[in-house]
C-alpha cells in the first residue's frame, strides 16, 4: 500500500522556511553503513556471506581530547606507554603519532550470513592502532559465524580488509578485492561464548597486521603487496542468526593512534 501526503501551500512555506534555517547550522558528519555482496564460489569458503541489506544509520561521534582534564591526560599517558611497548616488541617502527578517544558505539543485526560496517567519520588512517573493549551477545546459542570487529582501508569501490572477533573463539581476517573474498587466516583466542567480552586490538603498519586479544598477540597477518594501502576505517557487526535481535556488539573505551611515518 502506498501512502501519499498532501500539504497546503501555507504548510509548504513553513517547511521551506525551516529548511532554509537549518542550512545555517553546521552539518555533523554521519557514518554511512555499507554492505557488499560476497561471491559464493570463492575458495576457501567464507564463513560470512556479504549480502546487501538496509540498516539504521547510528550516530558515531569522536570525543575530543582538547580540553585537558585528569582522566583524558591519564588516557593519553597510558596509551603512549603502550605504544612504546609495541615499538620495543617490534610491532611498529615508530612511536610518532596522534591519539584520539572515540565515543562508545553499539549495533546489532538479525540476518544470518549478513554483515555491515559503519565508517568512523573524520579519520582515514593508513597506519594505526585501534583498541576497543567489546561486549557481544547472540540471540542463538547455536549461531553460525557471528562477530564484532573492524573494516579498514575501505576503497571507493568497497575493496577492503575485514578483521573480526568470532563468538566461536577465534579471530579471522580477510581481504575483499575485485569482488573476490579471500580468508587470510585465523587465530584462536578462547572458547566459544554466546555472550562475553574481550579487548580487541588491531595494529596496522604497511602490510603487517597484528591482532591482540586481551593484550596477548594472537596472530600476525600479511596484507596484499601494493594494494589496499589507504582507505577508511569502520566498525563491523556480523550476524549469524535470524533469531530475535541477532548478534549484538558494543564497543567501549575505543582508542585510536594514527601512526605518523
Amino acid at each position: 500500500m502506498k501512502t501519499r501526503t498532501f500539504y497546503s501551500f501555507a504548510a509548504l512555506l513553513v517547511i521551506a522556511s525551516l529548511l532554509l534555517s537549518s542550512c545555517a547550522l553546521a552539518a555533523t558528519p554521519q557514518p554511512t553503513p555499507t554492505n557488499t555482496p560476497l561471491p559464493p564460489t570463492v575458495t576457501p569458503k567464507p564463513t560470512v556471506t556479504f549480502t546487501p541489506t538496509v540498516t539504521p544509520k547510528p550516530t558515531i561521534t569522536i570525543t575530543p581530547t582538547i580540553t585537558p582534564n585528569a582522566t583524558a591526560t591519564q588516557r593519553v599517558a597510558d596509551f603512549t606507554a603502550k605504544v612504546q611497548e609495541y615499538q620495543k616488541a617490534g610491532y611498529i617502527s615508530t612511536t610518532d603519532g596522534a591519539y584520539i578517544y572515540l565515543a562508545s558505539y553499539s549495533n546489532s543485526m538479525a540476518k544470518i550470513n549478513y554483515f555491515f560496517w559503519d565508517t568512523i567519520p573524520l579519520v582515514s588512517p593508513d597506519n594505526f592502532i585501534i583498541t576497543s573493549n567489546i561486549r557481544w551477545d547472540s540471540a542463538s546459542s547455536a549461531a553460525d559465524s557471528s562477530g564484532c570487529g573492524y573494516v579498514f582501508r575501505i576503497q571507493g569501490n568497497n575493496d577492503n580488509y575485514v578483521l573480526y572477533l568470532s563468538l566461536k573463539g577465534y579471530v579471522e581476517m580477510a581481504s575483499y578485492v575485485s569482488n573476490r573474498w579471500k580468508s587470510m587466516g585465523r587465530g584462536t583466542f578462547g572458547k566459544p561464548a554466546q555472550n562475553g567480552q574481550a579487548k580487541l586490538t588491531l595494529i596496522v603498519e604497511d602490510n603487517q597486521f597484528r591482532v591482540l586479544v586481551n593484550d596477548t598477540l594472537i596472530k600476525t597477518f600479511t596484507g596484499l603487496q601494493g594494494k589496499l594501502t589507504t582507505g577508511k576505517l569502520a566498525y563491523t557487526v556480523l550476524s549469524g542468526t535470524n533469531k530475535s535481535f541477532g548478534t549484538s556488539c558494543k564497543f567501549d573505551n575505543t582508542e585510536l593512534w594514527t601512526i605518523k611515518k
